[in-house]
């Protein structure tokens, strides 16, 4: 929660501080949504974060496949006879 209160102090921030200046016609306009995107898309501690999440996800599948028993005869399996 912390965390969206910053991003949108400072993109309030960001659009007060740009009111003041002229815009030229080279530099692209941005919409709200997309500067935000920008800005989460370049930030190296919520990327890490998504990694974190990745990683914790891969681990969790791990788990539930070791938790499963592998060397079961069944009677349909090529193993039994």
């Amino acid at each position: 929660m912390l965390f969206r209160w910053m991003i949108a102090a400072t993109a309030m921030t960001a659009w007060a501080l740009s009111l003041g200046q002229e815009t030229s016609s080279d530099a692209p306009v941005l919409a709200l949504s997309q500067a935000v995107q920008m800005a989460l898309s370049n930030n190296r501690p919520v990327n890490i974060a998504r990694l974190d999440i990745v990683k914790s996800k891969w681990a969790v599948a791990q788990n539930k496949n070791q938790a499963i028993p592998h060397d079961i005869d069944l009677p349909f399996s090529p193993q039994a006879t």
